[in-house]
């Protein structure tokens, strides 16, 4: 028996054994007369006594316990009505939208009049199928269903090729479409039938009625098209459906977000149009004539108020930075819920439980006793242990704040900013054509995250998690939790995330027409308005990859999330960190300094100074500052291209160079940092005793690049050796402390001399004036200076690569090098910002 059948069997089981009761008494007990329901939106709604008769079902009032909102009452309190509540607006926007078609549709009166309450129950039975905790407890994109084995994915498709669903339908719609069609859903419209109260026209059998019901819920062709009545799913489950008149204007409410949609307006502008044909996507080919719902010409600014309202929706509310670790943890708890079920509640999950559970399982605190009493058991095995101190600790999180925070972002805007800021001219202009934005490029590391942490957002956080336990060996004394408890801590509340790109899917199925024209003809709203593209554009300038922390282990996860961003994207946050990251920064470099220390980032990524550097973009810093270090920018960057190009000067472009390095071996200072007093770092000042050294300037080197431990020059070939014997025995003799005097006395502690590493490598790639590419092989001669001791030969293992960042991914893959350290990006071509360095070493 495949999924499918298997599901279905289940539910037919679970409706029998829940409404057994109801149904023998509903025959004595079945209304006689109308019910007047006050809506707080919607006003008065009539209720006819099928209507009752279902409402009053344990089908229905099931759904008072299902929260339309899932969890986010958590960051808007007063946003948590139900399904229930729902349902009967939904049958209220149905009722107006058919009210509204009457009027304007005088020759299709009867026929609007006689399917009036089929589409009125349609309306109020469309969400019945949804699950405790609605989209969370619904993993249309997972593995497996709670109790049917099987892909969840391949389960939907199943079902679409069974009953011709016109569209996508996930596990919600087919447990609704279950719902209607069981033997006890069947018996309520057979004794509504057997009391006179008609639901269909004449000549549809109750069977028929549950086909075409059942139907308008996934849009199936297979029960609809005979009877021409896919424009009553148009009503319920199409474009301009009276789910989304609903939802739109209660979730905004309820809220309190101010939307422009206008749904009177709306209803005011349908009617009933015929289509020549329609495009099958399942088929690949046209079909047709069908009824349809249209939009007037002059109602489109309605659609168009939905997409807004949607989009604001969608930003403010459904992916609200808390909604979604809220959301997040609790799919997380149900996911270990499920896993561990017979052991918790000591027995079988059942499908009656996936339905009869509440949100307030995961509230009410007694779930969180049964975990705490089963983590203290002695019979508990260590893999259960470690699964429900997982669970308990999200718990705690749901039932009380804080939660953990979002304390590292990346989104597609985060380089094009980053290149605006660098690049911003004296008038404070940016010149687009110097920067990644008009260069797509620029979103590659984007385009790498996004795709990743939507296919595998698991596995990136068991690598961040994994990362931060690392550092955490390093880093224990600065932690206030003990190593059992941060790992805990890490497994529940290291979370990946980035809200889907949900499309709006207005636009595909809506057709417009013509008021004015004697056959009303209609084409679709996207032949003249790509509503996608504009929501797209909207929602990617503020679509972020979210990594969440716990309380405690913001500045842990960040570091973490860093390198990993890094390491597999290529993605730094720079300028946007402290704007999306809740976390001290302060005590982040803190941080890091000692992991540099104890060598950390060489280990994972060969160091990187853009991971490296201590933002000076705090927040507590004033405009003035902030425009100091915005010119400063600006101007260092002028320096290094003009240093740069004296280096090349130099030499002839048919000249064999080679690239002389020299960084300080166990050092934590960087190449441009000063201290409080503004003294220069060692490296600095032995910088300035090279380029300003008689000796050395006489022979044809230049100061070419620079970066957190090293400084580099350009030399001809045929003078490097006695470069190098100069140089080193200038360092030997100490001349550069001489040069620099007195001032180099408060850089090297208790007056010590640094120990140097100086490494000559060939360049392999010829060198112009306007090229940025300056590629170095294996290194030929490495050699290293303690203090002022003898210089000794050491074996080569650095790789110089001075230009792109995709240069040396093709490196790494083809010759097994990784990254040691990294400057700032360009592309091969030197389209960009140029690299200021990226050095590689053997994979030992």
């Amino acid at each position: 028996m495949n999924t499918l059948k298997t599901l279905e069997v289940l539910v037919e089981s679970w409706a029998s054994d829940l409404s057994q009761s109801y149904i023998d008494q509903l025959p004595a007990s079945f209304p006689n007369r109308t019910k007047i329901v006050n809506d707080g939106v919607w006003g008065i709604t009539n209720l006819a006594p099928v209507e009752l008769a279902v409402l009053n079902s344990p089908f229905l009032q099931r759904l008072r316990r299902v929260k339309q909102l899932g969890i986010v009452q958590f960051v808007y309190p007063t946003a948590e009505y139900s399904r229930f509540v729902h349902s009967l607006g939904v049958l209220n926007r149905v009722n107006a939208s058919i009210e509204a078609l009457l009027v304007r549709e005088i020759e299709q009166r009867d026929r609007l009049r006689t399917w009036l309450p089929m589409a009125r129950l349609g309306g109020l039975v469309h969400d019945v199928g949804h699950t405790f905790l609605s989209h969370v407890t619904e993993p249309n994109d997972q593995d497996s269903l709670p109790i049917v084995d099987g892909d969840v994915k391949q389960l939907c498709r199943d079902f679409q090729d069974e009953y011709d669903a016109d569209g996508r339908v996930d596990v919600a719609e087919i447990l609704s479409f279950l719902i209607i069609r069981s033997k006890p859903f069947r018996d309520i419209l057979d004794i509504a039938a057997s009391k006179n109260f008609q639901l269909a026209p004449e000549g549809i059998s109750t069977s028929d009625a549950v086909d075409i019901l059942s139907g308008t819920v996934v849009r199936s062709a297979r029960f609809l098209d005979d009877h021409d009545c896919m424009w009553m799913s148009d009503l319920i489950n199409g474009p301009l459906d009276a789910d989304k008149q609903d939802y739109i204007r209660r979730d905004a409410e309820a809220a309190g977000i101010a939307v422009p949609f206008e749904p009177e307006r709306l209803t005011s502008s349908l009617a009933l149009i015929e289509i020549d044909r329609w495009y099958d996507r399942k088929k690949k080919r046209d079909r047709g004539p069908r009824t349809t719902i249209g939009l007037s010409l002059s109602g489109c600014s309605t659609a168009d108020e939905i997409i807004q309202s949607r989009m604001l929706l969608q930003i403010k509310l459904y992916f609200h930075q808390k909604s979604r670790i809220y959301e997040r943890l609790s799919a997380r708890a149900w996911k270990l819920i499920h896993s561990n079920f017979e052991t918790i509640f000591e027995r079988k999950m059942s499908i009656g439980d996936l339905f009869e559970m509440s949100s307030e399982l995961l509230f009410d605190g007694k779930l969180r006793l049964q975990v705490v009493r089963l983590c203290e058991s002695e019979t508990a095995t260590p893999e259960l242990k470690a699964d429900l101190r997982i669970l308990n600790q999200i718990l705690i999180w749901l039932s009380h704040r804080p939660a953990p925070r979002r304390t590292f972002a990346y989104g597609r805007q985060f380089p094009n900013i980053d290149d605006a800021i660098n690049n911003r001219t004296n008038s404070g202009v940016a010149e687009a054509s110097q920067f990644g934005s008009s260069d797509n490029s620029s979103n590659d590391a984007w385009q790498r995250a996004s795709k990743q942490i939507i296919e595998n957002g698991d596995q990136i956080a068991k690598e961040i998690v994994d990362l931060a336990l690392a550092a955490y060996e390093i880093l224990k004394d600065r932690i206030d939790f003990d190593a059992a408890k941060v790992q805990v801590m890490l497994e529940a509340g290291t979370v990946v995330d980035m809200p889907p790109a949900k499309k709006m899917h207005i636009q595909s199925g809506m057709y417009v027409y013509s008021e004015n024209s004697t056959n009303r003809e209609n084409f679709k709203y996207s032949d003249v308005f790509k509503a996608d593209h504009w929501a797209d554009a909207f929602r990617d300038s503020r679509q972020l990859c979210g990594v969440y922390a716990a309380p405690g282990l913001e500045e842990l996860v960040h570091l973490a999330a860093e390198v990993v961003f890094y390491r597999d994207f290529g993605a730094i946050s720079k300028r946007m960190r402290t704007e999306h990251a809740k976390c001290d920064m302060k005590r982040l470099h803190e941080m890091k300094q000692e992991l540099v220390s104890a060598g950390f980032y060489d280990a994972h990524i060969g160091g990187h100074c853009e991971i490296l550097q201590y933002p000076y973009w705090t927040s507590d810093e004033d405009e003035a500052t902030y425009q100091e270090h915005t010119e400063n920018i600006r101007r260092n960057f002028e320096t290094i291209e003009r240093e740069k190009s004296q280096a090349l000067q130099c030499f002839s472009t048919s000249c064999d160079l080679r690239v002389l390095r020299i960084d300080l071996i166990d050092s934590t200072s960087y190449f441009n940092m000063t201290d409080r007093e503004g003294h220069e770092s060692v490296l600095q000042e032995l910088a300035k005793f090279v380029s300003l050294t008689d000796r050395l300037r006489t022979l044809p080197i230049r100061p070419l690049k620079g970066e957190g431990d090293a400084v580099f020059f350009v030399m001809s070939q045929d003078k490097s050796n006695e470069i190098l014997e100069v140089l080193a025995q200038s360092i030997s003799e100490g001349e550069w402390l001489v040069h620099a005097g007195k001032e180099i006395g408060h850089l090297v502690p208790e007056k010590e001399v640094p120990n140097f590493r100086i490494g000559v490598s060939e360049i392999i790639k010829d060198v112009t004036l306007n090229s940025f590419d300056v590629v170095g092989k294996e290194v030929t001669r490495l050699y290293r200076l303690e203090g002022l001791g003898k210089l000794e030969e050491e074996k080569p293992s650095i790789l110089l690569v001075g230009n792109a960042i995709p240069l040396g991914d093709v490196l790494m893959r083809e010759y097994d090098w990784i990254v040691h350290s990294q400057g700032e990006k360009s592309d091969l071509k030197g389209i960009g910002e140029p690299v200021r360095y990226c050095v590689l070493a053997r994979d030992a």
